[in-house]
Parts: structure tokens; sequence; C-alpha cells
């Protein structure tokens, strides 16, 4: 798989490296707090935007933080044709970062997000000084994928704000409903007499996820692998596999959460990033 996703090139001392390949980018919007410290950066999932990270901002009142709408998601645009492979995540975090000159950032992913994050980590600029790698497989399991593509039809539904709420906390049944009623609502826009998420229904139906196992070697800094003791996105197996493509690598793992971490367990998500970008 590294051959059909890299070139290769010569680098001065004559060991052939890989690299990754060059992709239309899309310039991603993003919320600034300036801070004291090295640039954390949020990158969210699936069927979300930067909004998921509100609760852990507030647990971060210091830190310069910068929170990404991902391509098709939020107020970032869609990708004209469909591209949502981790590559183009990747790509699009990549770009934004080297524009605003954010230099070794702390990347924070969750989910879909952690994929691009330790992408650009293993072959993209500008290198991170640490990873917060948050409830995702390595390789994300095909009935995952298949999980989406069967859901793209929907995106482009308007539906009842509480049937969204209700699908949102099937995925994770470990946050309150009034807190996820909560994101939702300030997540969803108006739709011909109901709401929809902010996302181009191809951002499911297109989604390529990388498997990022052959990748992992390349990855040099330090890593924060954080797993819900109750998830149904990562399991145990996939967080050991993750572990052995990083043996140093800390996994944590948190008790009583499941998916969203961010919304259920913003503390304790938060004391996890704050150790991180203090090495």
């Amino acid at each position: 798989m590294t051959s059909d996703l890299h070139r290769r090139q010569v680098r001065g001392d004559g060991a052939v490296a890989a690299v990754a390949p060059r992709r239309a980018t899309i310039p991603l919007a993003y919320a600034r707090h300036v801070g004291s410290g090295p640039t954390i950066v949020l990158v969210h999932g699936n069927s979300s935007d930067r909004t998921l990270w509100n609760r852990v901002c507030e647990q971060l009142p210091r830190a310069d933080m910068l929170a990404v709408d991902l391509r098709g998601h939020g107020r970032s645009p869609w990708a004209d044709p469909p591209a949502y492979a981790t590559e183009d995540y990747a790509a699009d975090l990549a770009q934004t970062l080297q524009r605003l000159e954010v230099h070794e950032p702390v990347l924070v992913g969750h989910s879909n997000g952690a994929l691009a994050c330790c992408y650009l980590a293993a072959h993209l600029a500008p290198r991170p000084r640490a990873l917060v790698l948050v409830d995702i497989e390595p390789r994300v399991p095909d009935s995952q994928v298949a999980y989406f593509r069967q859901r793209a039809g929907a995106v482009a539904r308007p539906a009842t704000l509480q049937r969204l709420v209700d699908g949102m906390c099937s995925v994770d049944p470990e946050v309150p409903p009034a807190l996820m009623k909560q994101f939702v609502q300030g997540l969803v826009r108006p739709a011909d007499g109901g709401v929809c998420l902010p996302l181009d229904p191809h951002t499911y139906a297109a989604w390529q996820p990388a498997d990022l196992r052959p990748h992992l070697g390349r990855v040099s800094m330090p890593v924060t692998l954080v797993r819900g003791a109750c998830s149904q996105v990562l399991s145990v197996e996939g967080a050991e596999a993750w572990c052995a493509g990083l043996p140093e690598a800390r996994l944590v793992t948190v008790e009583g959460a499941g998916h969203f971490l961010p919304l259920s367990h913003a503390a304790a998500l938060a004391s996890l990033i704050a150790q991180a970008a203090a090495g």
C-alpha cells in the first residue's frame, strides 16, 4: 500500500525516502485563540466541526489554540470533485498550518481527525512536537466505513433535531443526552422545515480512511493514544495495533467514556493535551 500512496525520492545521503504526493488542497475555516506555549491544533472527526472542541478549549484558557473545520465540514469548502481520503484531509491541514506559520504544533485529532493528524506527522510539514490521537482504529474496519456510506443519502435530507441527537447518542450512549443535544443544536443548519448537519454527503459516501499501520514507523514524536473504555469505535485490539506500531506511545484508557470524549470527558482530555504540550 505504501507504494500506491507515495512517490520515492533519493535523499542527499543516497538513501531512498518516501514522500507524500502533492494533492489539491482546500483552505480550511478555523478559529484561533492566541495564548502561550506551543500551538495546540484541534481536528474533529466525521459528522462534526470545530465546535466539538469548545468544552476542551474552556479547560485550557491560557493555551494557544487553533481549531479547524475539515474539508466538507462546517464552514470549510466542499471538495469538487469529491475527495475525502486521509491524505486529502492531511494535506489541507498541513497547508493551513504552513499558511498560518504554525511551527512544531501539538496535533490533537478525534476519530477521523486523528487519522489526518497521524498521516501529517508521518509524511508532511510542519513536523508536530507531539500527537494526541483520540479513539479511532489505525485501520478503520470495513464495517465502520460501510456504516457511513450507507447513511450518505440521509445527510442531505432535512431531519428533526431530536432524530440527529438520537443518532449521535447511539454512537456514544455515555454522553448525557442534554449535552449531546446542546452540541448538535450548535452544529446543525436550518433546512426545509428541519435541520441538517453542515456536511458534504460525500464525506460519508467517498470516505477513504488510510490504513495507517504501514506508516507508523515514520512517526517519531511523542504520542498519547486515548481510548474511551466504553468506545464502540476503538476496540482493545485496535489500541493494541496502535501500540504495536508506536511502541513508545502512551495509551490512556478513560473509564466511563465512549467515543465522544471531547464532549463527555473534556476536563480529562484537556489534562492529557496539556501534558503533551508541556513535553
